[in-house]
């Protein structure tokens, strides 16, 4: 009787385990995705801004250059959050994996990444995305007082 409670207490176990790990890599891709909508949106917004500022020539460019601005540091930080939040889910992810039997680990989830390919995976991604904010706020800037001289 105590060995069919055992193996059951060891079933659960097992299965919170999959299920946390399962999580962790469920909010892992969820964040990776609202971070490629934020910069979507915040591109969007840019060429909406220059399409306002076209139309609506009294207001005058340099507000729609203050906005611009202000866009990019709030997509900035949105990104920067986001980052961390996926951080905090692979440390969930890391911390199921460190209670898993060594001998079992590279089975279950394949072969670890070496530490390059880690960093690269976490900082390489944020990168791109903080230079086409940047970039886009610099080309709107640019295409406002362009706008503005003609």
């Amino acid at each position: 009787m105590s060995t069919d409670t055992n193996q059951q207490s060891d079933s659960n176990a097992d299965e919170y385990l999959r299920l946390a790990y399962q999580s962790a890599l469920e909010d892992i891709r969820f964040f990776k995705r609202q971070q490629w909508v934020v910069t979507n949106y915040t591109v969007l917004i840019y060429g909406a801004i220059i399409a306002v500022s076209r139309v609506v020539k009294s207001a005058g460019n340099e507000w729609f250059t203050y906005i611009t601005v202000i866009i990019a540091l709030l997509s900035i930080l949105l990104i920067i959050q986001l980052q961390c939040s996926t951080q905090k889910a692979r440390n969930r992810k890391n911390a199921v994996k460190q209670i898993i039997p060594k001998n079992l680990t590279n089975l279950i989830f394949g072969e670890p990444a070496g530490r390059c390919a880690e960093f690269l995976d976490q900082y390489s991604v944020v990168g791109l995305l903080a230079i086409v904010i940047i970039g886009g706020s610099i080309l709107s800037v640019w295409v406002l007082s362009s706008l503005n001289c003609s």
